[in-house]
Parts: C-alpha cells; structure tokens; sequence
C-alpha cells in the first residue's frame, strides 16, 4: 500500500452522529492526519482527549444540533473556522469505513483539475458512486478499482463527497431539510456547477458501507428549478465507462463457474447448412462445458427453438429474452453477425466478445451485399477479442480484406471432418426408380454454380436423373427439383444415399457440408476445385472420394466414370474415420478453450473501445434529433434561491 499524501488539508464531518463511539470510531480510523467533525442531533458529544502527536486542530469535536430550523445554522456556524482556515471537507455519514490514505486519494483527485468542485468516493453501497452490483466480496471490490483509471467524470447526486474549500466559501452556507446533508449539498453542487465546477469520481478511494441499506443517491423530488441537473442525470446514465465497468464487475467477482451467452439468434426454423452447424454443436459445447468451469446459456429465437426441437437437447440454458440487467462474463456469437444491433447487443452484455465466421460470401457478392455490411464487418475486426473461422480457407479471406483483423487471436473451429457425424439410416428410397442418379446440391443463389451446372450435366447424360438439390431454371425432363431448406433430415440424407455420385458445383463455400454428407455413405463427392477443397481433402484423409474439377469439361469426364462403375459399386457403404478425428467436440472444445483463455486475462480497454464507438453512434443520434427539436439544444436559465 502506497504512503498517503497529505499535501492536501481536510476536515471530516460526519453527520449526523447518533452515538458517541462513532465519532471514536472515526478518530480511530484516520488517526492524526485529518480533524473530524462530527455532527449530532441529540446530544452533546465531548471531544476525546489528543495525543500530543496531534496538531492543535486534529482529533474530534462534537456539535449538538437539535430541531429542523436551527440545524443548518448551526451546522454552518461549526463549519466556519474550518473553512476559513483553507481546509476542504469531506462530508460523510457514520454508515461508512475508511482510511486516511483514501481520504488524501480523494484530495489528490479534487486537486488536480481546478474545476473540479467536489471529488465523490467509490463505495461498496450508496452514495454516487457506488460499485456495480451488490459489493460484498472486499478483494474483488479492491482488484475493480486497480484495474480503472484513476478518475473519471461524475456528478454527484447524494452520499460522501469531498467539496473544494472555495465552494463552500463562495457559495455557502449550506442549507436544506435533510439532516443527512445530501440534498444541501446537492444544491450547493448545483449552483457552483453553473458557474462551471464540476464533480469527478476517485478510483482509488473507496469507502466501505456498515450495512446494505445505505441510500444511493438523494430522491430526484428534492430540487426544484433545477432542470439542467435532471438533463445531466440523463446524459450520465449510459456512459461507456459505466457500462465498461458492470460487466468488468461481472468478471472479476467471486463465483464457481463463468458465465457464458452463446448468441444463436441468426438460427432459423428452417434445415440449412447454418441450422446444421449450429445444432450439432450444442451438444458438446453442453457436456463440455462444466470441464471448463463455464456456465452456458443459449440465446435463440424461440420459433427456430420449437423447429429444431432445442428444449430436448439443452434441457436448461435457453434464453429468448436476456433480462435486463443481466450481463455474462463472456458472449459467443456462433455465426457471423449481419448487424451492428447484434454486436451491440454482446458488447453490452460482457467484457469479452467473440464471433464465429463461416464465410465472406455476401461481402464478396454485390448481389447478396447489404449496403452496412462492410462496416458490421470492420467493427468486428477491429473490435473482437477473439474470433472462430470454420476453416483456414475462410480466415485467409478475412485477413486479407480485413487486415486489423490479423491482430486478433483466433481459432480454426472447424465443422465435423468425421463422416461418421453426418452418417443416418434413413426408411426408404428417393422415387420410384432403381437407376443411378446424379444428386446436384447448392440453393437459389448464383455462387451455388447451378446455372452453370445442372444444363450441362441433364444435356450431357439425358438417360440419367439429375436430382437438384436447390432452384434453377432447366425444363428437361431428366431434371428434378427439390425445395432447398424445406427437406426433413431422413430426405435429405436418401438424396445423398441413393445418389451414384454428389455434385457440389459451388464457386464459393466457408466449408462444404455436402462434401462430408456423401463421404458419409462413401459416395464420391464430385466438387469444384479451390483451396478450400485441398483443405477438406487433407483433413479427411485417407476416407472415400473428393473429386476436384475445374471446367465443365472435367466435370463431365468425372461424372462418366463414375456412372460407369457396376451398379452394385453406387450401393452406400459405412463410413469410415479419417486419420486424424476432428469433429463436433473437438470443435467444441476449440471454442470453450479459447474463450477460458481470455477469461484468464482481465483487459478493462476492450470492452470499453467496443461500447464507447456505440455511445458515439448513439450521440450522433442525438444529435440528428436536435436538428428537429431546437428545444434539445437551449440554455437553461431558471431562477436560484438568493444566498
């Protein structure tokens, strides 16, 4: 503990004072360093004998003020000579402990801007300035404030609060109703405010509250004409560091296990690939969990809950509204956010932030962009404290279009490579037909390379079926069209099953689900050429056929093959297992240790840089308000109590 500076001169006043151990109580605790007052309404308190340590003017003294219209005359008239000989105050109410050493870090913070007018404590209950929650666990109260800035701006509404001796000179005496003093001072603030001195908060001194029912702040009843302070109320309510500092609260305070939002909201009550990858790690992001002392909760529409059956896979943990005032240690966005409202929404509910992306097709393809996209995009490159690619494929697309990004650690949390995982029994066949067919995957946008394909391939082989998997524009009679994300999981997986071959003709995947979907029942996988693809192949070595092309030309050479193979060679197989497992738990176990690792370090600046860039959204709001309502922006003039 540093040695307090005393270069600042102060008087305590405690009031009021109902007994007269506390004044004892208070002499004790701040020793020789600073004289108290103390305040009392019912009797006369002695001053306890000094100790020829003490300066002339330290220990305490006692003041009897009895009846409401002589409290503040007399309370003034006790004041006098301690302001006169040049000392602040620190006014404070016998509901609270300290040290002289927060007492000088309390005149340190008031001195050192000469337009501070009062310097407000922390506490751990009541006051302005209170910490977040309820602050019982002392060490964790001590570890918050070391991690904060010294100071920050305030505005006092109540409780202890250190006034500059050239306020209560000039725009003294105090006055009021209240023998707790705060709405006297309250007023005095006030006042001293319009002729521009202000309040600052010190980090580094806190007060600890005797009990739990210490007042906050002073009732809002208390003041009349005094409107610019109720706009101030306002405009303080939502400060960054504010909100910086509940959710670093929320870090730092004792508990068995962190919690943890899995944001899933992007899940729709539809089968996709997203649908895909998001259920299949719910599993073992829940079993696994405990292992990491994480608590996990899942925050999902309750539409899409009902369609994937949810309830039955996490039997609790399902959040379709976050209460308010609920925060999280850590928040998992499970796919890539599409607006900045969604990654407002994690940077207000926890420190620690973390975004999963699949791919960066609707930035790449102006057809699918949103005219935001790009910027929701820098925000989480530039903000994120972590982020989770589904492949190295897709990450070196986000390092090289988003190069703040490569500062940021990262995870490569692939889908499951074990076909294994994808493998079902599906009852039944696709049709009525016994003959091979050529299944086509994609959907009805153009990177799914349909257009290019499914033509080519019903032209090419017109005594073959072509079964497409998604929508495309093609009337020949070997064609037919399945509805993309309307299919149940059992007809999905006979399309794959009973297939001769897969064609995934897709000129832009994160990953490749239907890649693994035919592997599953050993079926070749006949797929457009990329890196991506090198990728997969590599991972699920030695298991079944991924067959690259990269012209209709070998397209078409592929597919002859593979139809002339005997028939008994297209009846699906069991899968086998690749080399080197890496599926849903592993992925799991990716991401839950990942976000442990950054549980481990505590970084206050993070989550404050992601919340001050939303209150300057949300100022510009304001602003833009003004533009329509000229009242917003007009001086305040009311009138003031004549001193």
């Amino acid at each position: 503990m540093s040695t307090p500076n005393f270069e600042h001169p102060v008087v305590v006043v405690v009031a009021p004072l109902s007994a007269d151990s506390e004044l004892a109580r208070f002499s004790e605790m701040l020793g020789a360093h600073y004289p108290v007052l103390a305040i009392h309404d019912a009797s006369q308190i002695q001053r306890p004998a000094e100790s020829s340590s003490q300066p002339p003017e330290s220990g305490g003294c006692g003041h009897s003020l009895d009846g409401n219209s002589s409290y503040y005359n007399r309370l003034n008239r006790a004041l006098h000579p301690m302001i006169a000989s040049g000392r602040d105050v620190l006014f404070v109410s016998p509901d609270f402990e300290f040290s002289s050493e927060a007492v000088a870090q309390l005149a340190r913070s008031l001195h050192s801007d000469p337009l501070f007018g009062v310097a407000i404590p922390r506490t751990t209950h009541g006051g302005s300035a209170p910490l977040p929650g309820l602050a019982d666990d002392g060490a964790a109260a001590d570890v918050l404030l070391s991690l904060l800035p010294p100071i920050k701006q305030g505005l006092y509404r109540g409780g202890p609060v250190l006034v500059r001796n050239s306020l209560l000179r000039t725009f003294g005496p105090l006055c009021g109703n209240e023998r707790d003093l705060c709405g006297a001072l309250t007023r005095l603030f006030i006042r001293a405010n319009r002729r521009g001195f202000g309040a600052v908060i010190s980090n580094r001194a806190l007060l600890r509250a005797t009990r739990k029912d210490v007042v906050r702040s002073t009732p809002a009843i208390l003041y009349d004409g005094a409107s610019d302070y109720y706009k101030a109320i306002k405009l303080y309510s939502d400060l960054p560091e504010d909100q910086a500092e509940k959710l670093l609260w929320q870090r730092i305070r004792t508990k068995a296990e962190s919690a943890v939002l899995i944001d899933i909201r992007n899940l729709q009550a539809a089968h996709n690939g997203t649908a895909q990858h998001i259920v299949s790690l719910l599993s073992p992001l829940t079993r696994l969990a405990r292992q990491y002392k994480l608590e996990l909760s899942f925050w999902v529409h309750k539409e899409a809950a009902d369609f994937h059956g949810l309830e039955s896979i996490i039997p609790s943990g399902l959040i379709f509204e976050v209460e308010p005032g609920v925060v999280f240690d850590a928040a998992v966005r499970l796919t890539q956010p599409w607006s900045f409202t969604e990654v407002r929404d994690l940077a207000r509910l926890a420190s620690v932030n973390f975004h999963l992306i699949l791919d960066l097709i609707a930035w790449d393809c102006h057809y699918i962009r949103m005219p935001h996209y790009d910027g929701v995009l820098r925000m989480v490159a530039e903000f994120s404290d972590g982020l989770f690619f589904i492949s190295e494929y897709t990450r070196d697309r986000v390092h090289r279009r988003f190069p703040s990004s490569q500062r940021i650690p990262y995870s490569i949390a692939y889908c499951s490579l074990d076909p294994r995982e994808y493998f079902s029994n599906p009852v039944g066949k696709v049709g009525s037909s016994n003959e091979p067919y050529v299944a086509v995957v994609g959907n009805k946008y153009f990177h799914k390379g349909l257009a290019e394909t499914v033509p080519v391939l019903a032209k090419a082989f017109p005594e073959t079926a072509i079964k497409v998997l998604g929508d495309v524009e093609c009337d020949l009679p070997n064609v037919e069209r399945l509805p993309p994300g309307r299919l149940d999981h059992d007809s999905v997986a006979l399309l794959y099953r009973d297939a001769a071959c897969v064609v995934m003709p897709s000129f832009y995947e994160g990953f490749g689900l239907p890649i693994l979907h035919a592997l599953s029942f050993s079926k070749p996988a006949i797929v457009r050429h990329s890196a991506l693809v090198d990728e997969i192949r590599e991972k699920t070595n030695p298991v079944g056929e991924i067959i690259p092309f990269s012209d209709t030309n070998e397209l078409l050479r592929a597919v002859r093959r593979v139809l002339a193979r005997p028939k008994h060679a297209h009846e699906p197989l069991p899968p086998c297992s690749p080399e080197n497992v890496v599926g849903w738990e592993q992925s799991a176990a990716v991401i839950l240790g990942a976000v442990t690792d950054a549980l481990s370090k505590i970084d206050f600046n993070s989550s404050l840089e992601r919340l001050k860039f939303f209150y300057l959204e949300d100022q510009f709001a304001i602003e833009r308000a003004g533009w329509s309502n000229s009242t917003q922006n007009a001086v305040i003039f009311e009138a003031e109590a004549p001193e």
